[in-house]
């Protein structure tokens, strides 16, 4: 499968709703996104999340494609001392709260307070990634993530997940658990590959 790197110059609408599309099939079952917001906002928050993540020049969406050109997986990368600006900051925060509700933005800034605490400023950090559902099993995050490692030439990368059983797969594809924290009904977990 063809591995594709968008950015901020590079983005088009369609690889912004593919992207958001396919995470939000593939955090269907996740706890932290079923605790922070409703399946039928899910995708409308990836949007917005996304446009903001790749507001920055140097953030990536990195997408394996299939043979039709359609998403097979994909993730979001953002490079160390990541800070978008506050006029991408506030353009996220306008669009989640008007299409997703006060909540769901309080309950990001909650999430967010939670598992950065163990990030480092020097971390590249894998935000999101995802698979679609008719190509799972097929190795395509290990794929992503040997290819992020091998771009980045930083072995050193960092990932919460809110989902306990993700925590044994990321271990299998080299990351090593170095913070818990739990609040509200849900744990982060935040790792690090080494």
């Amino acid at each position: 499968m063809e591995i594709k790197v968008v950015n901020r110059k590079s983005m088009t609408n369609n690889d912004l709703w593919d992207c958001a599309k396919l995470l939000g099939e593939s955090f269907q079952n996740e706890p932290g996104l079923n605790w922070l917001c409703p399946d039928d906002r899910r995708e409308l928050w990836f949007v917005e999340t996304t446009k903001l993540i790749l507001s920055s020049e140097k953030s990536e969406l990195i997408t394996m494609n299939d043979e039709n050109g359609k998403f097979a997986a994909c993730a979001l990368v953002t490079p160390p001392h990541f800070k978008p600006k506050v006029i991408a900051q506030m353009g996220w925060l306008w669009g989640v709260w008007n299409q997703c509700g006060w909540s769901v933005v309080a309950k990001t800034f909650r999430y967010l307070s939670k598992s950065e605490k163990a990030k480092k400023p020097s971390d590249y950090c894998l935000e999101f990634i995802g698979v679609s559902d008719r190509h799972r099993g097929k190795g395509l995050s290990r794929k992503l993530i040997e290819f992020i490692r091998a771009k980045t030439g930083n072995d050193k990368l960092f990932l919460t997940t809110a989902d306990p059983k993700n925590v044994d797969l990321y271990k299998h594809l080299g990351f090593s658990l170095i913070h818990k924290e739990y609040f509200s009904e849900i744990a982060v977990f935040a790792m690090r590959s080494f």
